[in-house]
C-alpha cells in the first residue's frame, strides 16, 4: 500500500513555527507558532500519474479522483 491509502482529511489550517519570542539571554527563548491556511492541494495527485496501482486499489481517495475525471 502507499502512504496516503485511506489517509485522514486533510485540515484547512496548518500550525507553524514562526519564530522566536524572547532573545535567549535574559528572557527564555520560546517557540512562536502562527496558524496559515493549508494550499496544497487534497485531490490524489498520485493517481493523475499511475491510474491502475494496485497499490491504491481500494482506497476511498482513488473513488473520488475516478468520479472527478
Amino acid at each position: 500500500m502507499n502512504g496516503c491509502h485511506n489517509r485522514k482529511e486533510l485540515q484547512d489550517t496548518l500550525i507553524v513555527r514562526d519564530g522566536w519570542y524572547g532573545t535567549g539571554i535574559k528572557i527564555p527563548r520560546t517557540i512562536k507558532w502562527l496558524e496559515i491556511p493549508y494550499q496544497m492541494s487534497k485531490d490524489c495527485e498520485y493517481q493523475k500519474l499511475k491510474k491502475d496501482d494496485p497499490k491504491c486499489l481500494g482506497c476511498k481517495h482513488k473513488e473520488e479522483v475516478w468520479q472527478i475525471q
